[in-house]
């Protein structure tokens, strides 16, 4: 019977010293996170983007549409976009892609478009959602054939 207090009281005793207050226990882990870069873009037309060359001004001017689309942007690190058409640069060798140009809205400079993507917009903030906006101009096809055309634009977001 001695032998067993004597165990009961070594296992108390080691219980006790765990427990005392004034001493903390720690463990540590290690583990990874994964954090990967995302990016997301939604493109949305105003509904206007048909140019109709119906009088003399649009001949003699060309035709803007400012704000014709807007593109929601998201991104985890800096982004580029750019934009093509998906034509030739010919349409059926009738009316030249690049008589169409875009810009972003804020900016002066438009760029004509081709099969070939061109640098839009290159992101310089630090935010994760971006809105924009972009004009369409439509030089006047005074030297063309007439006719109705389509084309399609292909918008490109890539990282820096």
């Amino acid at each position: 019977m001695r032998i067993s207090t004597f165990t009961f009281a070594l296992l108390l005793i080691g219980v006790l010293a765990t427990a005392q207050p004034n001493k903390k226990l720690s463990a540590t882990i290690s583990g990874a996170i994964y954090v990967p870069s995302m990016f997301q873009m939604d493109i949305i037309t105003s509904g206007n983007t048909t140019f109709s060359f119906d009088n003399w001004d649009a001949f003699t001017n060309g035709i803007l549409k400012p704000a014709a689309i807007h593109a929601t942007v998201k991104g985890t690190r800096p982004w580029i976009v750019s934009v093509k058409t998906m034509s030739a640069d010919n349409l059926s060798e009738k009316i030249s892609n690049q008589l169409l140009k875009i810009k972003e809205s804020n900016r002066e400079k438009f760029v004509s478009l081709n099969r070939y993507p061109q640098t839009l917009y290159i992101n310089s903030n630090s935010l994760l959602v971006n809105q924009l906006d972009f004009d369409l101009k439509m030089e006047s096809p005074l030297d063309h054939k007439m006719g109705t055309y389509t084309t399609m634009l292909v918008f490109t977001l890539s990282s820096q």
